[in-house]
């Protein structure tokens, strides 16, 4: 019988409250959580450059095998060769790289940044990283000179058209994320692994290449697929069988305790069954989901790979273990708790260009919590809770938790989610079943299908372990850049480009009609644009960086034989990023209002004044009155009306474009509508000048659908009015920001009123809402004092992250954000 964990002695402790002192450990974990995250929270993270060195040996070795065979031996590779390690106290193990908080290098993407920067990472303004000289040697002397001209990125820039470039070159499209890493935004079936583990999955995969017939053209690719799977989850297993020698290893060492000796053969008993077969308990069915999801994130260079309904998939392993007496429910807080710290321990290393539109070292791996089941009951259990217990507790950025609330949830959940609301870290992120599942069916999915949606990443929705690759996160569409190309002819004041002539400047328009038609062609110009680009990544993706080991574990690759990117999946709808809806919404009603209808202001005002960053004679009078015209999100029909026109312009442009799947198997094949922009609302508004809704040049635009900074003066619930007038049905991701004034959610009463908005949400069919209850004066404390709150957590747009690592621009866009009372 295996050992089971006796759990250590609680820390009791205040939790913050939102005054100005630094934030204290919260109460209720145990000692070896406390000391594993405080080292976590102390260590600045690092460069590793393991996997790189390992994947130049391998993809020189076997460089003549096709792109997915010569890919899974370089995983298999790296598995094999990598450092391993099992921290004292670790009960879930399993490294992504050297060192914990070490960022792997994935030169096979893009690698001609690492040389470039090399010296800035360590003082970068924000997501710093630690270069020791031993690793700046094997970048510079190995790394860099092997992959030079050979990547992801040089092939996407070599065969991207002019219109494409120059429209990345005005900030109008960006799709840097795209063309520098692998695709990421998916879920693996991780629910198939549990029930037959991977060993049940090679058997799959030996009987579909035992199956191809040897007269057919189109098998000799699939075959090098098949055979890559096979190599990838082998090498899986093995990878799980150097833990269990290590922990073999280290419980015989004589220092190690009676206590400490179990653990450790508890671990090497699991990772000797996991997740090569299914679980046998509660730990083991942790330990192989997050083995797995981690692999997923050693083979490829993406981001937001989530786990998908962890509730769901995990519970019968821990009642089981509950009804069988293994298990109390302290020691199963305890492993939730320790799996939590191993997600924070990923992190990922991006050019600076990138990493601004994803600031605060964000992974992104999103836990799904709540919702219903296939048949519409609620699906809620024990589980569900101990996730938000122990989300509270350690108060960290990873996992980015999303519950799903129906009309069946019950006020206990909503109330247990209003309570780690308050806390102020942003979680857990609240998604609308009545809206996303009838969403889910627009677009195809089977009722089943809909009824168990996940979330990925930030806030888009997906099918678990069957869904293709970026059901959003394709390229960024800079909207309200459009409304200034079209006041300015076509033009870019900045650049000077001009990809596609315009209709003059706002003085040419004798109606608001005219203007908006102006506006048209130019928006529907660069949304071809964005679409264009999103091609020439997917083709390149597909071409040389197939991924075997995530292709096998989502239905149907196996089956047909396709990876991931060649239309293996069963479904397989994408998104990108439409973004500034709010405030070209805003520009455009405040120039309806004020220069074509009542006239109290000229275009040659107006255009001065822009053109002056509102600072020449008369340009505050000008802004002043452009602030004061009707805006978004005070449930105002006849500006909302024309945020409801800009996207459904898109989406009725989207419906033309496929992608590089269509036909070839997967239920979808297109587009969807997204504004999941992250937090590239900083960096995309600092390419645009001043704009007509009152914003001055450079500022940060408004994130996603909410509303811009200090423009909903009409209560949170007017905010959920406005965003339900819009065309949710055809969207995947939809991103609401909201912050609450802590003291209005400081007693019971003020946690039931949050309940009631809730369910306000729900019953508005808003997607998504989530929310930030820290005090002005305690982030401005932090600017002032980083070193007091380095544990403090705040949401930025779609996750979370930690205060301190953030800009001061992207600190600064969330300190103005409005605060909210609930009355």
């Amino acid at each position: 019988m295996i050992p089971e964990i006796t759990p250590t002695k609680v820390i009791e402790a205040e939790s913050p409250n939102g005054a100005t002192t630094p934030p204290t450990w919260p109460a209720g974990s145990t000692e070896r959580v406390y000391r594993l995250r405080e080292e976590l929270i102390h260590t600045t993270p690092s460069l590793c450059a393991e996997r790189g060195l390992l994947v130049t040996e391998a993809y020189e070795k076997y460089q003549a095998d096709p792109p997915v065979l010569r890919r899974a031996r370089a995983l298999a590779h790296t598995l094999a060769n990598m450092s391993i390690y099992i921290a004292p106290g670790e009960v879930i193990v399993g490294n992504q790289a050297s060192a914990p908080r070490a960022a792997p290098l994935f030169p096979e993407y893009l690698v001609d940044f690492l040389a470039a920067e090399i010296d800035e990472f360590p003082h970068r303004r924000a997501d710093v990283f630690t270069v020791s000289p031993e690793v700046k040697a094997h970048i510079l002397n190995t790394i860099v000179p092997s992959w030079h001209g050979k990547t992801l990125n040089d092939r996407v820039m070599a065969i991207m058209p002019e219109d494409v470039a120059g429209a990345q070159k005005a900030g109008v499209i960006s799709g840097r994320g795209n063309i520098t890493s692998g695709d990421g935004h998916i879920i693996l079936n991780l629910e198939k692994v549990l029930a037959v583990g991977l060993e049940g999955i090679i058997a799959e995969a030996e009987a579909a290449l035992t199956g191809l017939s040897p007269y057919e053209a189109a098998n000799f690719k699939r075959r090098p697929f098949l055979q890559g799977a096979i190599i990838t989850l082998r090498a899986t297993i093995d990878y799980a069988h150097r833990y269990a020698a290590e922990a073999e290893r280290q419980a015989v060492l004589p220092n190690t305790s009676p206590e400490r000796r179990a653990e450790l053969e508890k671990i090497a008993a699991a990772c000797r069954q996991v997740p090569a077969k299914p679980p046998r308990t509660f730990q083991e069915a942790v330990q192989s989901a997050y083995l797995v999801h981690l692999v997923s994130q050693i083979e490829s260079n993406g981001h937001s790979f989530s786990l998908g309904r962890f509730d769901q998939y995990t519970y019968p392993y821990y009642e089981a273990d509950r009804q069988a007496g293994r298990l109390t429910r302290e020691q199963a807080l305890e492993i939730l708790e320790l799996l939590w710290l191993k997600l924070f321990s990923i992190i990922k290393v991006r050019p600076w260009d990138h990493t601004r539109f994803g600031i605060g070292y964000p992974t992104y791996q999103n836990v799904t919590i709540g919702g219903q089941t296939e048949t519409g009951q609620d699906a809620t259990n024990e589980l569900s809770f101990m996730v938000l217990e122990t989300i509270r507790n350690v108060r960290l950025t990873q996992p980015n938790v999303s519950a799903r609330i129906h009309t069946g949830t019950s006020d206990r959940f909503l109330l247990e989610c209003a309570k780690t609301i308050k806390l102020g870290f942003g979680m857990p992120a609240m998604k609308n079943d009545e809206i996303i599942i009838p969403a889910l069916l627009e677009k195809g999915v089977t009722p089943a299908d809909a009824y168990n949606y996940a979330i990925v990443g930030c806030i888009e929705a997906a099918v678990p372990g069957k869904w293709g690759y970026r059901v959003t996160g394709m390229s960024f569409l800079n909207i309200l850049k459009i409304v200034e190309l079209t006041l300015n002819n076509g033009v870019d004041p900045k650049s000077g480009l001009q990809l596609l002539p315009g209709r003059g400047n706002l003085a040419a328009f004798t109606s608001f009609e005219e203007l908006y038609q102006a506006f048209y062609e130019q928006y529907m110009f660069y949304a071809r644009t964005s679409f264009h680009l999103d091609a020439v990544a997917d083709i390149s993706l597909e071409e040389l960086v197939p991924d075997a080991f995530c292709s096998a574990l989502v239905d149907d690759c196996l089956k047909r034989g396709l990876t991931v990117k060649e239309g293996g999946p069963l479904y397989d709808v994408v998104s990108g990023l439409q973004s500034g809806v709010t405030n070209v919404a805003n520009a455009l009603m405040a120039l309806r209002k004020l220069v074509f209808e009542e006239k109290k202001l000229s275009a040659a005002e107006v255009m001065a004044a822009l053109a002056a960053n509102f600072e020449n004679e008369g340009g505050e009078v000008v802004r002043q009155r452009l602030l004061h015209a009707p805006k978004y999100g005070n449930d105002l029909d006849e500006v909302d009306e024309l945020a409801r026109r800009v996207m459904q312009d898109y989406q009725r442009e989207m419906a033309k474009y496929h992608h590089s799947r269509y036909g070839r198997g997967p239920i979808g094949g297109g587009y969807a509508g997204s504004t999941s922009n992250i937090s590239a609302n900083v960096p995309l508004g600092s390419k645009v000048g001043a704009t007509p809704d009152g914003r001055k040049a450079g500022e940060p635009i408004a994130e996603g659908m909410s509303a811009m900074h200090g423009t909903d003066t009409a209560g949170p619930t007017a905010i959920l009015r406005s965003i339900s007038k819009l065309p949710n049905i055809k969207m995947l991701a939809q991103l609401l920001n909201l912050r609450l004034s802590p003291t209005t959610l400081a007693d019971e009463a003020g946690l039931k009123r949050l309940v009631t908005l809730l369910k306000g949400f729900r019953n508005l069919k808003v997607w998504h809402v989530q929310f930030n209850t820290i005090d002005t004066a305690t982030l401005l404390a932090a600017q002032k004092n980083p070193e007091q709150y380095r544990d403090l957590v705040v949401r930025v747009a779609g996750y979370s992250a930690l205060f301190v690592t953030l800009d001061k621009a992207t600190q600064d866009d969330i300190i103005r954000r409005t605060v909210h009372e609930l009355n």
